[in-house]
């Protein structure tokens, strides 16, 4: 039992800030209190356990004292430069309230932690009742940060579509059936970054994109596909046709005498996706 208490009690000392829920109510009032009869009847292994438990809880609630205090100064900047009459009186809860909860766990990334700063500060200003839907909390929860990176890349470079190329073999010319093998395939940039004198991004390292990202983004209703509509000029094209999946499709399907089927297509900006880019990105 000494064990069990030595532990316990060693909770709150643990934790530097005082004003954390640990130091305040104490280890073992906490214990007594918050403990379920399984974790009391483990003894020294379910204090371990309430132990480190309460420890991440509470350093999580001094955390988000900090990220709230973050995001204040971001909506702050954000909004520097309009004028006070441009400023709702109540913030919509239902646009700020899932935002600010949701940027709580993006810290860790930077395009995602400023998708949400910027569909705070943008839901603050009376012009934009219109454009800012409460499905963007959602969008931003669901995107990878590559996907994020993509989304920016698009929107600053001004490109309403995505040159897309996927590939199919038929047995011969006249075959009625064919055999999908790559699809979707398209070229991404991997990094960005600011210039030194902070007047645009670049973007670098192109690399060959998941068609999970483009499902998901047509998923969330970002993009849409289409192998009917693609861009004429070729060079769009040019890059995926170097990617070493598509040269090895091709050198396959002439090795088994094969006809290969390449066809051409976009992924295009849907008005939700127009609409969340202006929002979040701009």
């Amino acid at each position: 039992m000494n064990d069990v208490l030595s532990i316990i009690n060693s909770i709150s000392t643990a934790l530097p800030d005082s004003t954390t829920v640990a130091a305040a109510f104490g280890g073992k009032k906490l214990y007594d209190d918050f403990a379920s009869p399984t974790i009391k009847e483990a003894g020294v292994l379910g204090a371990k356990i309430f132990k480190a438990l309460t420890f991440s809880a509470d350093l999580w609630s001094q955390k988000r004292i900090d990220k709230l205090t973050t995001l204040q100064d971001e909506v702050a900047e954000n909004l520097k430069d309009f004028p006070e009459e441009r400023i709702v009186d109540v913030a919509p809860d239902y646009i700020v309230g899932p935002a600010i909860n949701a940027y709580m766990y993006s810290m860790s990334n930077q395009e995602l932690k400023s998708m949400y700063s910027k569909l705070i500060s943008k839901s603050l200003l009376k012009e934009n009742t219109t454009i800012i839907h409460p499905a963007m909390t959602y969008i931003i929860q669901n995107l990878m940060p590559t996907e994020a990176l993509l989304l920016k890349y698009l929107y600053l470079t001004k490109k309403a579509s995505i040159p897309l190329m996927k590939t199919a073999w038929r047995a011969k010319e006249d075959a009625q059936g064919y055999i999908t093998s790559l699809k979707d395939i398209y070229i991404q940039p991997h990094q960005s970054e600011i210039k030194e004198d902070n007047s645009e991004i670049e973007f670098s390292d192109f690399i060959k994109g998941s068609p999970a990202t483009i499902s998901n983004l047509v998923r969330l209703g970002i993009l849409e596909i289409s192998y009917i509509e693609f861009l004429t000029d070729n060079k769009h094209y040019e890059l995926i046709e170097q990617l070493p999946e598509y040269v090895s499709d091709k050198e396959y399907c002439e090795s088994k005498n094969l006809i290969f089927v390449p066809e051409k297509g976009v992924a295009k900006i849907t008005a939700l996706g127009s609409d969340f880019m202006k929002v979040c990105i701009e």
